[in-house]
């Protein structure tokens, strides 16, 4: 009886291996170009300056200079583009404006195409000047508030841990074994980081605070995954931009 069902046995194993999330290969995460920061957002005669809304944060569009980071970061993807490559895209302008300059460097922006999606959103402010650390010489205590302070109508950095993690168990179950591209944000960025190497809080807060994580405008950085651990390829890297004059 155990012969006969040895090779049944084999044959379920082998099914369920086969159907098992490959996952990603590597993900490459680019920060979009500088955006207008400066646009107007209208004033009241009575009450001064209006908050700054979340939809407008949505709104922000490339500056000429994002514009030519964009391209920059379209002609660096090329020297190591893979076809297969999946392309995910946060829905707000700026991002969306990076992605189509970038890809369209590669001489196959409809071919590329990619997909947007909501969770790749920058933290909401809900009105409010965010701060990604409060002030130098603050309490640690104090400190980790940076991931519970959730402005009126704004995020905490638990809300976006929520919906990365969401969208990075997506992720595993589409990919199959694709490298992936994903056009994003600041805050979006460290915190994909912050999931995938299972950082520690006080060690995520003391390596922004070291600068170990700075991703500057029209970054790239990319994370490869080897085995079940996550391998720092490069971070933060923006030798491909031209120089500031």
């Amino acid at each position: 009886m155990e012969g006969r069902r040895a090779p049944v046995v084999r044959l379920i194993r082998a099914f369920r291996t086969s159907h098992r999330p490959v996952g990603w290969s590597s993900l490459t995460a680019v920060r979009h170009g500088e955006a207008d920061a400066a646009a107007p957002v209208g004033t009241d005669p009575e009450d001064g300056p209006r908050p700054w809304p979340n939809a407008h944060d949505a709104e922000l569009a490339l500056t000429e200079r994002g514009r030519v980071q964009a391209v920059a970061v379209g002609r660096r993807l090329a020297g190591h583009w893979n076809d297969s490559a999946t392309v995910w895209v946060s829905p707000y302008l700026r991002a969306r404006q990076t992605a189509d300059l970038a890809l369209a460097e590669l001489g196959c922006p409809g071919r590329a195409g990619y997909v947007v999606d909501e969770r790749l959103r920058e933290r909401e402010s809900g009105g409010r000047a965010l701060q990604v650390l409060p002030e130098p010489g603050q309490a640690t205590t104090r400190t980790l508030a940076c991931f519970y302070d959730r402005p009126p109508g704004g995020e905490a950095w638990t809300d976006v841990i929520l919906r990365l993690r969401a969208w990075l168990a997506d992720l595993d179950r589409l990919a199959h074994g694709r490298p992936v591209v994903v056009f994003a944000h600041h805050q979006v960025i460290l915190l994909l980081r912050h999931i995938l190497q299972d950082i520690p809080d006080r060690e995520f807060l003391a390596m922004i605070g070291r600068g170990e994580l700075d991703v500057p405008h029209g970054s790239l950085s990319r994370i490869d995954r080897v085995g079940d651990r996550m391998r720092i390829a490069f971070w933060g890297s923006s030798e491909h931009l031209p120089r500031a004059h």
